[in-house]
Parts: C-alpha cells; structure tokens; sequence
C-alpha cells in the first residue's frame, strides 16, 4: 500500500478527487492487505482514463495487461481483465457482469478463433469489437 501512495505522489497524482478515488479503488482491491496484482489493478482501473468509446477502454484494458506488448491474450488473462474492468465498475455502482457472462463472453470471443502455441492464446487486435458489441456488454 506504501508503495503505491508512494507512487500516487511520484505521478504528481495529488489533485482531489482522482487521489481519493484511486486510493479508495486500491483499498478496495486489497480486501486482505495483502497487496494487489499489478497487472490486474492496472488493466481494471485503465478505462477511467479514457472518456472513449467501450470497444477503445477494453482495447486500452488488453493493451495496458499486455505488457510484454505481444499482441496476445490468453482466454484466463482477458476472464481476469474483464472481471476486474466489472470490479472497478461496481465501485461507481455502474451495472456489472456475473461472473459467468464473463466467462461466456470470452469463450464466445474464442470460439473459431485460431490458438497460438499452446497457451490458449489469440491475437487481440482487430477482435476486442466482438467484445464491445457482445449483448452482454
């Protein structure tokens, strides 16, 4: 927690109310203070820079989560930033998914798709629309 106030201060990030918010999301992720998952808390919180449309904040979300910057996302890694994108949101009492419109959404995102090696992983640009239009987003 320390480190990422720390963080918050080297970012310059000090102006109310985006420090509160973003401290409280923190806590709010950190349920047992033991700390948050970088990439998810990254990916989960990234569609509130954005005043964009859906389909840019979800290609933002991949693009943040994809770090190494390999153009690929694994079906448990977008299950994870989508549920935390769902996370994020209930924070501002937006209407959210359960969990299994989750998960159907990222298997009807799969199905057809060709995997890549064997990490059950596709490439994600170009298809992050069939996500935003999906019925349940």
């Amino acid at each position: 927690r320390e480190n990422f106030l720390q963080a918050m201060r080297d970012s310059r990030i000090s102006i109310e109310p985006d420090y509160q918010v973003l401290e409280k999301l923190f806590t709010m992720w950190d349920r047992n203070s033991y700390g948050v998952d970088t990439l998810t808390f990254f990916a989960g919180i990234s569609p509130l820079a954005s005043i964009m449309d859906v389909n840019t904040k979800l290609q933002y979300a991949i693009d943040v989560y994809d770090y190494k910057k390999t153009g690929r996302v694994s079906r448990i890694s977008l299950v994870r930033i989508l549920q935390a994108i769902n996370e994020t949101s209930s924070y501002f009492g937006d209407k959210v998914l359960i969990p299994k419109q989750i998960v159907v959404i990222v298997d009807d995102l799969f199905d057809g798709e060709n995997r890549l090696e064997d990490d059950d992983a596709i490439q994600y640009e170009g298809r992050v629309e069939k996500i935003a239009c999906h019925p349940f987003v």
